[in-house]
């Protein structure tokens, strides 16, 4: 007799394989860099544990918009090839992704409570530097060949 198949299980249990991957063949040397020049010179005169609080967002940002354009990677070539112009990868996600890394970016906002221990204009600087991060980390995974 036939088995009934939990799709949202295998679902599931996919992509938390993705994540695992991700995680192994994270670039973080490449990440530690783009701390070094984006989130040090940003947090200098910040108290440690701001530091940290942040380092930890940007970290999860970056990670989570990786592991997202890994699980998006063969629709996103998908659309790339069926398109009519010349597009990026860059391109298709401003186009078509933007949104959801907005949300995505808001989410982690609201997890790590970012309002209520930033004043307003570090606020807006973390904001576009998160905003920008998810966008590169983004196309960095949609670009991982592996599945």
């Amino acid at each position: 007799m036939g088995q009934i198949i939990d799709l949202e299980l295998m679902r599931i249990v996919h992509q938390e394989k993705i994540r695992t991957k991700a995680l192994n063949r994270f670039p973080w040397a490449d990440m530690m860099k783009t701390t070094r020049e984006l989130v040090e010179p940003m947090t200098h005169f910040w108290s440690e544990q701001k530091r940290t609080i942040l380092l930890e967002l940007v970290y999860r940002t970056a990670y989570e918009a990786f592991v997202w354009g890994i699980l998006e990677a063969k629709r996103a070539r998908e659309h790339l090839r069926a398109s009519n112009e010349e597009q990026t990868l860059e391109d298709l996600y401003r186009r078509l992704y933007q949104g959801d890394g907005e949300r995505l970016v808001y989410q982690l906002i609201q997890e790590f409570s970012l309002f209520g221990w930033l004043d307003e204009w570090s606020c807006e600087s973390v904001l576009i530097l998160l905003e920008d991060l998810v966008r590169r980390w983004f196309v960095r995974g949609a670009r991982q060949k592996w599945r």
